[in-house]
């Protein structure tokens, strides 16, 4: 089944993992008129990025969000998305990685968007689901849940500005 086409909708559980949050967010695939909001949630993750130095308007981040919507995979929530696209690897043309681009998720709100990226990864074909994460205060209780979830660390991203 195409998963572009469902209506998926998964709700925020609590951290006992048993009972639905105060805040119920229904994570869903991006359409169109989720434009406006995945633009305004890209600026508040640029602003606490690495990135965050770098000159972006909205009219870029429009593109991207509908080069994404076309060719990739946005997720997203009334809080947070999830953003991707399938890659080749390097060495290994003809295997496909879900390669995580962005992942907003404030408060530790995350787990649905990354839930449903990778049943879109593996509905798309890909072998294998990467994520990262900033370097930041939540970079270690995130690399903890994402081993808890069968995720291994691969490789470590270092950034020079010039």
């Amino acid at each position: 089944s195409d998963l572009k086409a469902m209506k998926l909708e998964k709700t925020s559980i609590s951290s006992d993992g048993l009972s639905p949050s105060k805040a119920t967010l229904k994570t869903r695939f991006a359409t169109p008129d989720d434009e406006n909001h995945v633009v305004e949630l890209a600026k508040v993750f640029l602003a606490a990025s690495p990135y965050r130095d770098i000159a972006i308007d909205d009219s870029t981040l429009r593109q991207v969000f509908r080069q994404l919507l076309e060719g990739g995979c946005i997720i997203v929530n009334e809080r947070g998305f999830i953003a991707g696209v399938l890659a080749p690897l390097f060495f290994a043309p003809n295997v496909k990685v879900a390669t995580e681009l962005a992942w907003w998720a404030p408060d530790a709100e995350g787990t649905h968007l990354r839930e449903l990226f990778e049943e879109w990864a593996q509905e798309n074909g890909a072998s294998a689901v990467q994520m990262s994460a900033l370097n930041n205060a939540y970079a270690a209780r995130l690399t903890e849940n994402l081993v808890k979830n069968g995720y291994t660390p691969v490789e470590v991203a270092y950034l020079k500005a010039l």
